[in-house]
């Protein structure tokens, strides 16, 4: 592992799970922290932490430790277990089982437990809030240890599965060094347990060398070892559990602000999610001697363990009736529901969202659980740490409710917005806690489908987080909870949209609107690009200007902006799509929207940044006289290189049909014009094509693409350099305004090979069925053109073969590999022969 990233550590402080639930503590760990803090917006996009991959294999070394006045005791008789795969609760099957075996982690045990050179009083710090010389104790230990065994063969994270084969990077992989005991102010203040070594400074230099001469080095990076103090088997399994979780990038779900302050008010402290998880208060179990339990549905999101690479994390962005979650260990699936977006700067969009989590019994780490049933998790990803109990990272939407007084039972005033739950209650102070409820977790945390059998905006708890969201929305509802077999069956029913919205809202992914929307004056309607915005055709509300049909009224502001999407550790940077506004049922029409703007109104909407889609009036804005102000290309030239811009077609192959229409006006609108497209020609199929209409509508700054299907094929016979002619031409009530010719060239065997490699702009870019690409050859080559998805996987093998000198010509339609139809978005041409390398952009639309 490198060590040139020291300076960038894990920022958290670190807490492992307490036997009981109230006040008292078994294990408190601390991590590192930068110098100085880091702002959201700097972690979101900027820092990198060093951390273990997720996925491959991993050697161990674990050292049991002491200090020299503590009573010499051996190694524990059950630590060469610690690494047996097969037994469950141990340390390697934990890992096995949470990562569906996509981490495999082996070990082995330093026979001997090191002692360190002086008394625990040596190691301590000067001031309570410094961090002790856990750096100096374990530099003594790893010189002990570098004198009995070879640390090279600890170094293997190169890919031929060798330790020190000229491919590691020269730093042994991790190491644990396990603690008799861990006084007071070892690491920092009354934690006794750290996700480092404390060599971040100075790294552990060993006598054993690389292939290369170079010694063998121990780093104190989070992601290279930990110190904790060890219990029992469950329990030291538990701590290092933790810990490893911490260098696989993990965050605690805990509240740290107690070994941050410890005399603070017990009513800041909480348990954050408690024992529910493992980086929250579970690695010591249910029970205090029976941990790990199983990490939580975002610590398995985090680390791409939602079955492999997350393939059973399921996304629900529309109404689902009888959704059925089960166990994820009895081969279920997790549920994603986005709930809203915020935008705490320009170019950051967060969105919160629920995690749907059924808890069995059956699965060996949620065998201490209180319950089976159903575990609503709140993610706010804008925030970065668990200390908050009012705006936690990660919140259990806990069934029994939310009271301002006490935790249920004991609760006598609800409050869904500003009350909290058993878990807020929770406190070091074990008196305050029992005096109202507090606990790290009980049986009316999940929602059961007997008692507890509904969340909605109105219930407590509440889908509403906050009382600050619109009016103009019913919020999402999960209702009509009940058993189901092994798991529980729901309906999900998403926010609808309607009514008069005075205040600030964002929308991002998809958002249905069933009622009349009107923006006040007071309000802003900001919608960032890549959003769906699906209208019902009739109208909830009845009301507007034509009460049978929703319509969208604009007199604040109205953005369309682009922006990052992002996650902790893990910026998304989306590329600039079209926000569309679309019928809710295929079919159906929607009126339009609506724009009469107050003086003081921001509408910013982008030429390209929208599609307005089964409207009967498009986008109007008041005042504005409609003007056949339009630019018009055929999209066939307009797209093309080859033939001064015409564009070659090979014999064969079909002509997909489309419009570039730019309106450059900002207030002009033209509404329900229709375009035609007509030829008569016997080389294509059919042979002439009069009438080949739609209706279409053209809003101020409106830059789009229109299909017009089903295709011509050119016929087989076509003579390579023929052109072949198009004839659109567009109405208003039935009076021609515009028309053109627009012709292609027939392709065929050129009189001369090409004298370059070139991949050719493929034909129709956008498409929305299938696009043609092509490419030269000046010569023989082997071949490969793949198509990637906008962050570079490859999603579909398109050529891998040998070929002759010429022009050539593939068709995609939009599958991938396995024949799925792939979704709307940008994707990249990647075009490789003999020394050439291009890559071209396509944009699929749908």
């Amino acid at each position: 592992m490198n060590p040139s990233l020291r300076h960038l550590l894990i920022a958290c402080c670190i807490a492992l799970c307490a036997f009981s639930t109230l006040g008292a503590q078994a294990f408190l760990c601390a991590g590192h922290a930068p110098n100085e803090p880091l702002s959201a917006a700097k972690i979101a996009s900027e820092v990198r932490l060093p951390v273990l991959p997720a996925r491959g294999s991993i050697y161990v070394l674990t050292v049991f430790t002491r200090f020299a006045d503590e009573e010499p005791t051996p190694v524990p008789k059950w630590a060469d277990q610690l690494f047996d795969p097969e037994r469950e609760g141990s340390f390697a099957h934990f890992y096995h089982a949470m990562s569906f075996g996509q981490l495999a982690i082996a070990g082995e045990v330093l026979p001997q437990r090191l002692a360190a050179s002086q008394a625990a009083s040596a190691y301590l710090a000067d001031a309570p809030d410094q961090r002790g010389r856990y750096g100096d104790f374990a530099r003594e230990i790893l010189a002990q240890v570098d004198a009995r065994i070879d640390l090279a063969r600890f170094d293997n994270d190169g890919p031929d599965g060798v330790p020190n084969s000229g491919d590691d990077d020269g730093w042994v992989d991790y190491i644990f060094i396990n603690m008799q005991s861990v006084p007071n102010g070892f690491l920092f203040g009354s934690a006794t347990g750290l996700a480092s070594l404390g060599l971040e400074e100075k790294p552990f230099v060993s006598r054993a060398l690389g292939p290369d001469g170079s010694p063998i080095r121990v780093s104190g990076l989070p992601s290279q070892g930990a110190i904790q103090e060890t219990g029992n088997f469950a329990q030291t399994v538990g701590v290092m559990a933790h810990e490893f979780g911490h260098s696989l990038g993990l965050p605690d779900f805990f509240d740290t602000s107690f070994l941050k302050n410890p005399t603070q008010n017990p009513a800041e402290d909480s348990a954050g999610i408690g024992c529910w998880g493992l980086m929250g208060w579970g690695a010591h179990g249910w029970d205090g001697m029976s941990g790990p339990v199983a990490f939580s549905a975002r610590s398995l999101e985090q680390l791409g363990w939602i079955g492999a690479k997350n393939e059973r994390l399921i996304l629900v962005e529309r109404d689902s009736w009888d959704l059925r979650v089960r166990d994820l260990y009895s081969g279920g699936a997790i549920y994603k529901i986005p709930l809203r977006a915020e935008t705490p700067n320009n170019n950051t969009l967060w969105t919160e969202y629920l995690l749907l989590e059924y808890r069995g019994r059956e699965n060996y780490y949620h065998r201490g659980e209180p319950a089976a049933g159903l575990l609503v998790w709140h993610v706010r990803p804008q925030v970065f740490d668990n200390d908050d109990e009012r705006r936690k990272h990660l919140d259990l939407v806990a069934a029994d409710g939310q009271y301002a007084d006490a935790g249920f039972p004991l609760g006598q005033t609800a409050d869904r917005f500003a009350g909290r739950d058993n878990l807020d209650f929770w406190a070091h102070d074990a008196s305050y806690a029992r005096a109202r409820g507090g606990n790290l977790g009980d049986a009316s945390d999940l929602f059961d489908g007997v008692r507890y059998r509904r969340l909605a905006i109105e219930t407590n708890p509440s889908t509403l987080a906050t009382p600050t969201l619109s009016q103009a929305t019913t919020g999402l509802t999960l209702q009509n909870m009940r058993p189901d077999g092994d798991g529980l069956a729901l309906d999900v029913v998403m926010p609808r949209w309607g009514g008069i919205l005075r205040e600030e809202v964002h929308w991002a992914g998809e958002v249905l609107i069933d009622g009349d929307l009107t923006v006040a004056p007071t309000g802003r309607l900001v919608v960032f690009r890549n959003t769906q915005i699906r209208v019902a055709g009739s109208d909830r509300l009845q009301t507007g200007l034509n009460p049978e049909r929703t319509e969208l009224h604009i007199h604040g502001d109205f953005v369309i902006r682009s922006a990052a999407i992002s996650q902790i550790a893990n910026t998304l940077h989306i590329h600039p799509d079209t926000t569309r506004f679309l019928a809710a049922v295929p079919g159906e029409q929607w009126a339009g929207i609506f724009i009469a703007p107050s003086p003081t109104s921001e509408l910013t909407f982008p030429i390209g940044s929208y599609e307005i889609v089964d409207a009967v009036r498009g986008l109007v804005v008041e005042g504005v006289p409609a003007a056949e102000n339009l630019v018009i290309h055929g999209f066939l030239s307009a797209q093309a290189e080859e033939a001064a811009g015409r564009g070659t077609f090979a014999p064969g192959v079909r002509i997909p049909l489309a419009l570039k229409v730019e309106n450059h006006s900002p207030l002009t609108f033209l509404a329900n014009v229709r375009a035609f497209i007509e030829w008569n020609n016997p080389l294509l199929h059919p042979s002439s094509g009069a009438g080949r209409s739609r209706t279409v509508s053209f809003p101020p700054g409106e830059k789009n693409v229109f299909f017009f299907g089903p295709d011509p094929t050119l016929s087989e016979e076509a003579t390579p350099g023929t052109e072949v002619k198009f004839t659109v031409h567009v109405e208003k009530d039935g009076v021609p305004i515009w028309w053109d010719t627009f012709a292609i060239v027939v392709a065929g065997a050129p009189t001369a090979l090409p004298n370059d490699f070139a991949l050719l702009h493929n034909f129709p870019n956008p498409f929305n069925a299938e696009t043609q690409i092509a490419y030269r050859l000046p010569r023989e080559a082997q071949v490969r053109l793949t198509v990637l998805n906008a962050i570079g996987q490859p999603v579909r093998q398109l050529v891998n073969a040998m070929q002759a000198a010429g022009t050539h010509w593939v068709t995609w339609g939009g599958q991938d590999d396995r024949g799925s139809p792939v979704a709307t978005g940008i994707y990249f041409c990647q075009f490789a022969a003999g020394p050439f390398y291009q890559v071209r952009p396509m944009v699929l639309l749908k």
